[in-house]
């Protein structure tokens, strides 16, 4: 019979392990080898140690090359997040995305990167030159992020960004680095506010706070010649006056009207364009940015959620004059739009009221 502390496999028998047997090890343990950081020379047992140390120095690499996080005094180069209101005419730029490092076409964020680069430099009698070595081997700064982004020869009243800048003692005072930054920009590119997330500035910026997925609302405006919009007479029609500016006005304000609300406009954007990872992006972070307190257009079982948006408002602001001809203004606000969406809705509109394309078009 077998006992409780007795196992038998077969005709062969397993004593009990004793305390002492449970010391030695029951097979021999691998020999490991350190890994020498090539930059300081301390030994580490595992390349994950390594990789602890490399993120906690900041100073050091695999290659041994310096990765320019500088210390000044001793002290760790220390971040701090900033949020810049900027505004731009976009006519003598390719967009406002920077597009590689080496600025082989201009763009409003290539020369703001660098005023800012020239601005801490010159504040900091070049002590610290980390946000320019940044941009000269990086397209973007650390974490930055922007609320909108605008293509080629289009302008800005107001768009946000969000990046972490040195923490150094020349944000005291944002009013005068403000001005610093003007003084090493094109005249046509200001940046309007600066508000900084340290302990001196009376700015509460969270360090989660993200330029593009906490932005509520996007406005945009269009200027729309008053003769692009009036309905050619057809043949037979009698000669009477033409349609006032007044009228054209209370006409484009009814079509307007059909784009309030949530659609989907699968119809109205490049989708070849469309990443396919974006829909997933978008679909992770929910539940961070309703959280947040974050807006997401609400989207429909029967079309991908990347296609609905939802459109605030889209109405006729004013009525303009330049060069003895009448300009309508078309004012859209929405929380997000698609690649080409609203220079579509503008083309489309246009085509319903010069009759072009039929009047159930839009809806």
């Amino acid at each position: 019979m077998m006992s409780s502390k007795d196992v038998h496999n077969g005709n062969r028998r397993k004593r009990k392990r004793t305390p002492q047997d449970a010391q030695t090890p029951p097979y021999p343990q691998p020999t490991l080898t350190a890994i020498a950081c090539s930059k300081c020379g301390l030994e580490l047992p595992s390349r994950n140690k390594l990789f602890q140390h490399l993120r906690a120095s900041k100073n050091c690499s695999l290659d041994g090359s310096n990765n320019n996080a500088r210390e000044n005094d001793g002290k760790e180069t220390k971040f701090v997040k900033v949020i810049l209101v900027l505004a731009y005419l976009g006519k003598a730029y390719h967009g406002s995305a920077r597009n590689d490092h080496h600025d082989s076409v201009p763009t409003v964020e290539g020369c703001l990167w660098k005023a800012i680069a020239l601005a801490l430099s010159e504040r900091t009698n070049g002590n610290d030159d980390s946000f320019a070595i940044q941009i000269q081997q990086h397209t973007n700064p650390k974490a930055m992020t922007r609320s909108s982004r605008t293509d080629k020869g289009v302008s800005s009243l107001g768009n946000v960004y969000s990046l972490l800048l040195p923490d150094v003692d020349v944000f005291a005072d944002e009013g005068s680095f403000t001005s610093s930054i003007n003084h090493h920009l094109p005249n046509d590119i200001r940046l309007l506010r600066l508000h900084m997330g340290n302990s001196e500035s009376n700015s509460n910026i969270p360090s989660s706070f993200n330029a593009r997925t906490c932005c509520e609302a996007r406005r945009y405006r269009y200027l729309v010649p008053a003769k692009a919009l009036v309905r050619p007479r057809g043949e037979g029609e009698d000669d009477g006056p033409a349609e006032s500016v007044l009228d054209l006005r209370k006409r484009l304000k009814r079509v307007l009207l059909q784009w309030g609300g949530t659609h989907s406009f699968h119809n109205f954007t490049n989708w070849r364009q469309q990443s396919s990872s974006s829909l997933e992006t978008r679909q992770s972070q929910q539940p961070e940015r309703q959280q947040k307190g974050c807006n997401d257009a609400e989207g429909d079982a029967k079309e991908p959620a990347s296609h609905m948006r939802h459109v605030l408002r889209c109405h006729v602001e004013d009525v303009i004059q330049h060069s003895q001809q009448d300009f309508l203004v078309i004012s859209i606000k929405g929380q997000s739009f698609l690649y080409h969406q609203i220079r579509k809705m503008i083309g489309a509109t246009i085509g319903v009221m010069n009759g072009s394309l039929p009047s159930d078009f839009i809806a």
